[in-house]
């Protein structure tokens, strides 16, 4: 779908808003462009005697008082309408792209690069969200002057024609072709700026990572290289971006000096017309003042091709965001207000859900291909250092194939079941396809009996979300806020409901250690806390929601053993509703738990409790032993 329609979709959603826009651009732009030549004619003539339309100084002054009014009311109206369209604008496409990613399976990456067949980074998405939203928007504006140039420009060209044909075409030809001339240059000068672009896009995904690694990069002793790489990126982009300024300012410096080349060409066409008074001093100001109008249909179509164009590529650059949806889904049309603040409080319970009473697991079955070896071209990867990450739905000669192959098993209401293995087994793969977290290929996942909505590249749905489930992941994601804003992340302050899942997940004597205790300021990703911290405050930000089904993957792997024993002690004493779903390899989980899934290459080899899985499978036993004795590793 390329330009003209995304301008389409969005006048359908704003359609007042865009149509004033429009209307007092053209009102004030034509007035502005025609009235000061016809007036300067006039009055000129009029102080020379010379004949057609002429009036004297008080009538001049009144017309431009009234001309120079009409432009400043016209300039304010454009801004004022010019900033609701863009700012209206840019919201829908970023709100449809981002309800869009958000339906996607959480555990699947973002979309593939469809150039690079890869998925999208950090840095890509936000560029896309922060700069390619507004230039579709700001196309409005390009055809909107274009358009009152083009009328502006026919009458100015008719006036003249009418004054004297001779003159008119000689300096209008010549003209013409300089433009052409110069818009034939632009096309070679384009692609510069598109190089900056990427360059400027490098950096930004390099600061991301480092950002994202802070920890990784200072324990491993690589900030030298980190930053050896960084002054590369930025050299290259700098090396880039000047290149394609420089020749910019060269072409707009070329345009600017058109009309002073116009001046001379109108003088020496002009010259024995005007010694014979066939072309008054009047109708030489009337000339130059319209060949602006004149020659802005060259301008301004050939920068409006140009801006198609590169639009085309913005748009190619969200609907990748959006794919596998249909072409045009980031300019659907939606009810869209900007008027009050939007109410981000979660009330969840007006999401009532019926407590678990089996969670049947049936023949499921799910394949990806995921990255295995270091690709050159990445720009996650800095020097050799291969940061390539494990992205579901990668494919090429360097992929590797996974897959759960027909998994069942039954979770009774209030149970602990738990998942292990080997690492690469396909522990957190099961528990993602269960919650709807990745799409299952076949399979069935029943909740009391009842078939759960299949999860779809395109579609998550919000069945898996709290209350009913609740999923903390491997690696757990904080933000930088408080520490209490950490675990309610939406839910309305209840400082009874904050005590009991900071108790839950026993983090009450950390909270005593902590100076400004709830408020505490965790920093990004949570790098002021521990690892074992981190863990139980994405585990309390769990236990708050009361979910009927509490998904937690490998939670206490950053837990000493003591800590360890109590959090259980405390889940398993409450009762209640819940259950818990949990992978894990600790032995004093696995000792708890009421039936226990060993998988291994994405198989359920053998299921049972602790006692009967030592008795019955070896590879159990030897993950046990390894795990007493990591030194048989």
């Amino acid at each position: 779908m390329n330009t003209l329609k995304y301008l389409y979709g969005l006048l359908k959603s704003f359609p007042a808003l865009v149509a004033s826009f429009f209307a007092s651009m053209q009102a004030s732009n034509i007035v502005v462009f025609l009235s000061g030549g016809y007036i300067a004619r006039a009055f000129i003539n009029h102080l020379n005697g010379d004949p057609g339309p002429s009036f004297g100084l008080g009538a001049a002054l009144a017309l431009l008082t009234i001309a120079e009014m009409f432009r400043v009311a016209g300039m304010a109206t454009n801004m004022y309408t010019s900033i609701r369209v863009s700012r209206f604008s840019m919201a829908l496409l970023s709100l449809n792209i981002m309800e869009r990613i958000l339906k996607r399976p959480g555990g699947l990456p973002l979309p593939l690069d469809r150039k690079k067949g890869r998925p999208l980074s950090e840095g890509q998405c936000l560029n896309t969200l922060s700069t390619d939203t507004l230039k579709i928007p700001g196309m409005f504006h390009f055809l909107f002057e274009m358009a009152s140039m083009l009328a502006s420009g026919v009458v100015a060209f008719w006036i003249m024609m009418s004054i004297n044909p001779a003159v008119t075409l000689t300096v209008c030809i010549p003209l013409a072709l300089v433009f052409w001339l110069i818009n034939m240059l632009r096309k070679r000068v384009e692609p510069l700026a598109d190089k900056a672009r990427r360059s400027a896009g490098e950096v930004s995904s390099l600061i991301g990572d480092m950002f994202n690694c802070v920890q990784t990069v200072k324990t491993m002793g690589a900030e030298s290289l980190f930053l050896a790489e960084f002054r590369r990126r930025n050299h290259k982009r700098l090396r880039d971006s000047v290149r394609s300024e420089f020749f910019f300012t060269l072409l707009r410096g070329l345009n600017a000096g058109l009309m002073e080349f116009a001046a001379g060409i109108i003088l020496l066409g002009a010259a024995a017309s005007m010694t014979k008074g066939a072309f008054t001093v009047g109708d030489f100001m009337l000339f130059t003042s319209y060949l602006w109008a004149v020659l802005g249909v060259f301008r301004w179509g050939g920068l409006f091709l140009a801006e198609l164009k590169r639009n085309d590529v913005a748009i190619e650059r969200m609907e990748t965001l959006t794919s596998p949806e249909p072409p045009g889904t980031p300019a659907r049309r939606r009810r869209l207000r900007l008027d009050k603040p939007f109410d981000s409080s979660l009330d969840l319970a007006a999401r009532p859900v019926e407590p678990l009473r089996s969670l049947e697991v049936k023949d499921l079955c799910f394949t990806y291909s995921a990255p295995r070896q270091h690709d050159d071209d990445d720009p996650a990867s800095v020097a050799g250092l291969d940061a390539t990450r494990g992205h579901t739905g990668s494919s090429g000669p360097h992929a590797a194939t996974f897959s759960l192959d027909r998994v069942s098993f039954m979770l009774e209401g209030g149970s602990l079941v738990a998942v292990t293995g080997p690492v690469g087994s396909g522990k957190t793969t099961l528990l993602k396809c269960v919650v709807g977290l990745l799409p299952v290929d076949s399979g069935h996942v029943r909740w009391n009996g009842q078939e759960t909505p299949a999860a779809s590249v395109s579609a998550r749905g919000d069945y898996w979300d709290a209350p009913r489930a609740a999923y903390t992941p491997q690696v757990p994601r904080l933000f930088s806020d408080s520490l209490g804003r950490n675990i309610l992340l939406g839910l309305p302050h209840d400082p009874d409901l904050l005590d009991r899942a900071m108790r839950d997940a026993c983090l009450e004597d950390d909270l005593e250690l902590m100076p400004d205790g709830l408020a505490t300021q965790i920093g990004p990703r949570g790098v002021r806390l521990s690892g074992g911290q981190l863990q139980r405050t994405a585990a309390a930000r769990m236990f708050a929601r009361g979910a009927r089904l509490m998904v937690l993957d490998d939670i206490s792997s950053a837990l000493d053993v003591e800590t360890e024993r109590r959090l259980w002690d405390r889940l398993m004493a409450k009762g209640g509703d819940a259950s818990y779903l949990v992978a894990t390899h600790r032995e004093a989980v696995l000792r708890r738990a009421d039936a226990i899934l060993f998988l291994k290459d994405g198989r359920l080899e053998a299921k049972g409790v602790y006692s009967q899985l030592m008795e019955s499978c070896p590879g159990f036993r030897n993950m046990i032993a390894r795990c007493e004795h990591p030194e048989l590793n």
